[in-house]
């Protein structure tokens, strides 16, 4: 049950034995504020209202359950995520220009979640510059200029910080105990890069509706992904030589990468080392979305990346598999079992080298 009380002046009391969240704004005299309930990956709204010069809004919950909404406002479009404890008052206190680095008075739940966003946007915001500067660059020089290598460092610290932020997530998530935060940062992973992750910390039990939710949503997009997608064709390798996507007798790793990634140059050297302890139970076919010929041999070479079967169409992102099987990113794999079912998409490093020998054994 949620009661709504709206409060056009500062400072007004509130009643003790009661539960929920009093914003207070300073210098807000135009817009809308929207007050929304988070459950999993849904938002329901509670409220809307257009802002008064200073004010101050306050929001009654259920004094028996912890719940998380969602603040934002269509003046500078920035949004704070809030964790309101079960039988607690949480202020917050903020200015609609510096809405989104607010002073906070609750629990110690609600200030983790606070310090995990604030943390989190930063390392967004280093992440946003990186590719603001990629497209100038593709701007100024031709989407091409990758391919000739003079974007390769760039291309480095692009992947370096997106790796950086799922790092984060991934640690938080790992370390909480409180299962209403633990979810909320699983929902702000992607879902078909890092399904493995989100599956495996979302199956406990719990009545919580937004835990239910984000189960309920995790659950039906796996199986989708599973179900939708078929890898029973065959291909020419780049000596013209005919295989299958799927072998009867092995699990096969169907890895996409590229000469000039540098996120895919650390995936090879795992898998490198996977391949050669579980050959036997292992096959690895190797997808390059490489233009440059040239480029692409010598990346083999210094890799020194020999699994059963390369690929490469020398289209780039215009290659056809790419385009078939729809991932939007590199380095990308598909690990599927005998019969061609995926049993996992887009796992690196530990996740893929323990999901492999838990699947082979």
């Amino acid at each position: 049950m949620v009661c709504v009380l709206f409060i056009g002046c500062l400072g007004s009391s509130l009643d003790p034995g009661e539960a929920g969240l009093k914003l207070t704004v300073q210098g807000g005299n135009k817009g809308f504020f929207y007050i929304n309930e988070i459950i999993g990956f849904r938002k329901n709204k509670v409220d809307s209202f257009r802002l008064d010069k200073d004010f101050s809004y306050v929001l009654k919950t259920d004094i028996g359950q912890s719940s998380i909404y969602s603040i934002s406002n269509n003046v500078n479009n920035k949004e704070i995520y809030v964790f309101l404890e079960e039988g607690a008052w949480t202020n917050i206190n903020t200015s609609l220009k510096d809405f989104d680095n607010y002073k906070l008075d609750g629990g110690e739940s609600s200030e983790k979640l606070k310090n995990f966003f604030d943390d989190l946007k930063i390392k967004q915001r280093e992440h946003s510059a990186v590719k603001k500067l990629i497209s100038e660059k593709r701007k100024k020089e031709g989407k091409e200029w990758v391919y000739d290598g003079k974007g390769i460092e760039l291309e480095r610290r692009y992947d370096e910080k997106y790796m950086e932020i799922k790092s984060y997530i991934k640690d938080f998530v790992n370390e909480e105990q409180v299962e209403e935060l633990k979810f909320l940062a699983l929902t702000q992973l992607n879902l078909e890069e890092d399904m493995y992750f989100i599956y495996k910390n979302s199956q406990v039990s719990s009545g919580s509706p937004f835990v239910l939710n984000v189960q309920e949503i995790v659950n039906g997009f796996r199986q989708g992904m599973i179900n939708n997608i078929d890898f029973n064709v065959q291909l020419n390798d780049i000596n013209q030589k005919r295989f299958s996507c799927v072998d009867p007798n092995k699990l096969t790793l169907l890895f996409f990468w590229a000469s000039w990634c540098h996120s895919s140059k650390e995936d090879i050297e795992r898998i490198n080392k996977l391949y050669e302890k579980n050959k036997d139970k292992l096959r690895v076919i190797a997808f390059s979305l490489d233009k440059n010929q040239k480029q692409y041999q010598e990346g083999i070479k210094e890799l020194n990346f020999y699994p059963d079967f390369h690929y490469c169409q020398f289209k780039g992102w215009d290659d056809p598999q790419y385009r078939k099987w729809g991932f939007g990113f590199l380095p990308s794999n598909f690990l599927l079992d005998q019969k061609g079912n995926l049993l996992a998409k887009n796992m690196r490093g530990e996740e893929l080298d323990s999901f492999f020998n838990n699947q082979s054994n």
